[in-house]
């Protein structure tokens, strides 16, 4: 194997974003298996990035474009990472996203040789920033050639697999610590079969792209509040929080987009952000929209972006919600519990279940915190004691 020195690379921790025919995606078969995210969000996040660090830099070019995004295992064969490579006249950059802590962990700007790895189509085993291995029989080599100890990287592998699970875990501890009993209201589709797996099923409903048990849609993929957070602090130097509400409305415009609607500002996630924090009037220190306020600001990206639609407003109406999903339209939703601040969601699909003569109703959520991408339900039986919804028809 070619040897080559690495230079010109650094690391860096950024959150990142794990992000983005009318119809319903209606279930008929259910299966409780975990399904990756898309890579559309991360593969954004890299461009916006390596792009940022080109102007840091004043870097001069004409075009730049995602060339591929490749796959970085561990020891045991899972996806920990993904290498984002980016053309840009005639040299390539990179940027390494660590898929378990949802972070940046490395980057390089004209880095060929390390990008000639990563396009050679070997698989690739990551051990963290600047650890790399590809298999050669039973051995592991390194890309400057050098045979490793087996056990060696196997065990360093899993040590770093290990770390960042923990990570990630011991994040979603302090995520539901901060958000007090707020997040007791939402639910995993097992919770739900945990519930009502004697119960009858009365009525169910999911957007296209979306269903029970996460994102179905190729190249769909929704923002967290905490990555935009932490992208807007590196961009402007300007912390913000407080965001929920800037945070759904970009959710709701990623679906839209994806469903083939120019609606995102400049097409970027992060623009779209700096645009709904400006127009639903967020205000610093801490933050905090409206409803009103982040429903008139979707109005007005949208109408931005040249086009028409009808605005329908329904409280906390079920059925508002359930004739909006059915109609193949994401409604936002805001949600309190009483003596608890509020939280706002996009509302992609539905699950009405009867047990005896008791009603159960469910809305299948983007909850705008690192679990945007996965199977997330709000419990829609008197737990909240505010909800207020609305969602747009677009012609």
């Amino acid at each position: 194997m070619k040897k080559l020195s690495i230079t010109r690379r650094a690391t860096l921790v950024i959150l990142l974003v794990l992000f983005a025919a009318s119809g319903i995606f209606v279930v008929t078969q259910r299966q409780l298996t975990a399904r990756a995210s898309s890579d559309i969000c991360h593969i954004e996040l890299a461009r916006d990035f390596i792009s940022f660090q080109h102007r840091l830099r004043d870097i001069e070019y004409d075009n730049i474009e995602i060339y591929t995004a490749v796959n970085l295992y561990d020891a045991e064969h899972e996806v920990v990472a993904s290498a984002v490579i980016l053309y840009r006249d005639g040299e390539f950059d990179y940027v390494v996203m660590n898929l378990i802590t949802e972070q940046i962990d490395e980057w390089g700007i004209n880095e060929q040789e390390v990008v000639a790895h990563f396009k050679s189509g070997e698989r690739i085993y990551f051990g963290g920033a600047l650890t790399y291995s590809v298999r050669d029989g039973h051995e592991y080599v390194d890309f400057n050639g050098t045979r490793l100890d087996g056990a060696e990287f196997t065990r360093r592998s899993r040590e770093f697999g290990e770390a960042t699970r923990r990570y990630r875990n011991e994040s979603r501890r302090r995520r539901t610590i901060t958000s007090s009993d707020i997040e007791n209201g939402f639910l995993s589709w097992a919770d739900i079969v945990a519930r009502h797996h004697s119960s009858v099923t009365v009525g169910l409903g999911y957007l296209q792209g979306i269903n029970w048990n996460g994102i179905t849609g190729s190249g769909l993929s929704f923002a967290s509040q905490s990555t935009l957070n932490q992208f807007h602090l590196f961009r402007h130097g300007v912390a913000v929080t407080g965001t929920c509400g800037p945070v759904m409305q970009v959710n709701l415009l990623i679906y839209l987009q994806w469903r083939g609607f120019n609606v995102l500002t400049n097409g970027s996630i992060h623009d779209t952000f700096d645009r709904a924090l400006i127009l639903s009037d967020w205000r610093p220190p801490t933050g905090g929209t409206l409803f009103r306020n982040n429903r008139d600001a979707t109005r007005a990206m949208i109408r931005e972006r040249g086009y028409n639609y009808v605005m329908h407003t329904f409280g906390s109406a079920f059925a508002g919600f359930r004739d909006s999903i059915n109609r193949g339209h994401p409604a936002m939703m805001e949600i309190h519990r009483a003596g608890n601040q509020g939280h706002g969601v996009v509302v992609v699909g539905y699950e009405h279940f009867r047990q005896g003569t008791t009603n159960f109703h469910y809305l299948r959520v983007i909850d705008g915190w690192g679990t945007s991408n996965a199977s997330r339900f709000v419990n829609f039986n008197g737990f909240f004691s505010g909800i207020n919804g609305a969602s747009f028809w677009i012609a």
